[in-house]
């Protein structure tokens, strides 16, 4: 997702791909990864290649790859990073296929070099920001304008209005919980232009998962209401008006990622036969990893909670280097020309546009040209530090990196072999002890019971689970309108009701029905009593020591 404002699109000298050892184990699988800059990574480990497509260590998918958690079996496989930054459904479709590695060619240089798509047997993807621009957002409600020095003259729109903007593009007919057609449509087609590509390299057995976006805010504290991401603002006040993170805007910035993910998982179930999954990694996030959570003065960028990357105020973005000094006299002398559209412009189009009239060889020359110690390599420290606002902090794509993988072995796992049939049971006089238990909450929700049941030979067919009893359980809820059955191998279930009125429990077996305190056609019980016998004793203010009333009873019946 290219969320990055004009300074972000610097160049450097023409960059090959990045010299790595062999590979010390044979890899287990091959994999591709397909997306935006959630999933290159931008800001997160150190900068690999790709230029724009801003490729990072980082990532997910290299964590995938160097498999920090030793999950995969074998070693992390062989990846094919085709992701880059800035990239809309359609351009993951035209561009992120290449069969050969490429070192130059459309829709410009500034994209290159891109390594081959390969022959997966797994592919993940992450894709749809950039549909929805939200670099717009960025640029126009939260960071409030273009990065220094290339700020001067281009187009923008208010806040108020990028929001109607991206929403237009987000939900169908102003519906902001339906998701627009046209991107589930956009989503739908790169998913199975993937699957058609990963199938014929390695057949049906091709998996492909697919990520949502995570929720930026919390946007139920008042803490930020009155603070500002702004640039200039940050972290000394400029004086000027900007908007603020009001609960408001943040809920409505939510709002736009549920309905983005929404999006995508339609477009996912689409194509759920086709072995794709869609990876929920918003959840992940937990507590305490947004934006404006309880506490924070922001913006914090010291925040060791933080899962995203707040814009480095601190940095002094004025530049007197020529490589800046030529990309803002080329952004002077044709920002009146660029394409632009209050209506229906995105971010990357404009930006992409602006590329268009930069002079390759001119700005390789500024940044270097040929003398390898002068050139001036803007990826990791300027374009990279800036462009990660927003993006995903480290521990975020190891979190993402674990919900893949796990989910991914999940699948590949032999399916669950049934459990044998429970063995059969010596039919008579089946009896049970049980243990009834009530604690202090109310009545409506505070019995329950411990059974042990055997049949007419004396062999134990069932017990409570003993899950039933962790985190100070008492066993199986036998409440009004709330009781439970077993079985084991018998028959029919025998189902069981403890009832305050009378003090009783009610027991029924096929068509047999009896109560604890009253036999009927051959089924008895003896009832031992409650012990304390006025109840269970519950903290009272003077009190505070809690202790269940028992009562033990022995049955039986005809089974």
């Amino acid at each position: 997702m290219n969320i990055f404002t004009l300074l972000f699109f610097f160049v450097a000298p023409l960059l090959a791909f990045p010299t790595v050892d062999v590979e010390k184990r044979a890899p287990s699988f091959e994999w591709t990864a397909w997306g935006d800059s959630y999933a290159s990574g931008v800001g997160s480990g150190s900068y690999i290649y790709g230029r724009r497509c801003l490729r990072y260590d980082g990532a997910y998918p290299e964590l995938i790859q160097s498999d920090p958690e030793s999950l995969l079996p074998g070693s992390g496989g062989k990846l094919n990073n085709v992701v880059c930054s800035g990239a809309k459904a359609a351009e993951v479709e035209e561009f992120q296929f290449y069969t050969e590695d490429q070192f130059w060619g459309q829709p410009t240089w500034q994209y290159y070099p891109r390594p081959s798509s390969g022959k997966p047997t797994m592919g993940t993807l992450s894709v749809g920001g950039d549909d929805i621009d939200f670099p717009g957002i960025l640029n126009n409600c939260v960071m409030d304008g273009f990065p220094y020095p290339l700020s001067s003259g281009f187009k923008s729109r208010t806040c108020d209005e990028q929001r109607d903007f991206s929403w237009s593009l987000i939900c169908q007919n102003g519906d902001h919980d339906t998701p627009n057609a046209d991107l589930v449509a956009a989503v739908d087609s790169v998913i199975k232009k993937i699957v058609q590509y990963g199938q014929a390299a390695s057949g049906n057995s091709f998996r492909l998962y697919v990520t949502g976006y995570g929720q930026f805010f919390n946007d139920q504290d008042p803490g930020c209401n009155t603070v500002t991401f702004a640039r200039t603002a940050n972290p000394n006040p400029d004086g000027q008006q900007h908007p603020m993170m009001t609960t408001d805007l943040r809920q409505d910035f939510n709002k736009m990622t549920l309905t983005l993910n929404a999006a995508i998982q339609q477009a996912v179930s689409q194509n759920s036969g086709s072995n794709v999954k869609y990876i929920d990694i918003d959840s992940v996030l937990g507590t305490g990893h947004r934006f404006c959570e309880p506490g924070i003065t922001e913006p914090d960028q010291n925040n060791p909670n933080l899962w995203f990357w707040h814009y480095p105020y601190n940095q002094n973005d004025d530049s007197t280097n020529p490589t800046i000094q030529y990309l803002n006299s080329v952004a002077q002398d044709n920002v009146n020309t660029l394409t632009w559209n209050p209506n229906s412009t995105l971010w990357t189009d404009y930006v992409d546009d602006f590329w268009s009239k930069v002079d390759w060889a001119q700005l390789n020359q500024t940044a270097g040209g040929d003398n390898v110690t002068a050139q001036y390599d803007l990826w990791p420290d300027t374009i990279g530090y800036r462009a990660k606002v927003f993006h995903p902090q480290p521990a975020y794509h190891q979190a993402i990196y674990e919900a893949i993988v796990h989910q991914y072995l999940a699948d590949i796992s032999p399916a669950p072999v049934s459990p044998p049939p429970p063995p059969p049971y010596q039919a008579g006089t089946c009896c049970f002890h049980l243990n009834e238990w009530e604690d202090c909450n109310p009545e409506s929700d505070d019995l329950y019971a411990n059974i042990t049941l055997l049949d007419n030979s004396k062999n134990v067919i069932y017990q409570t689970p003993a899950s039933y009893f962790a985190n100070n359980g008492l066993g199986l809820p036998i409440n009004d309108a709330n009781g439970t059955t077993v079985q084991g191998p018998l028959p029919y279930s025998l189902a069981i009701t403890g009832e305050h009125e009378n003090d009783y429990i009610q027991f029924s077996y096929g068509d047999l029905s009896w109560q604890s305190k009253s036999p009927n056609g051959g089924a008895q019980c003896t009832v031992g009593g409650w012990n304390p016998r006025d109840g269970p004793q519950c903290p009272d203010g003077v009190f505070d020591n809690y202790s269940p009333a028992e009562n033990q009873m022995d049955c039986c019946f005809p089974c």
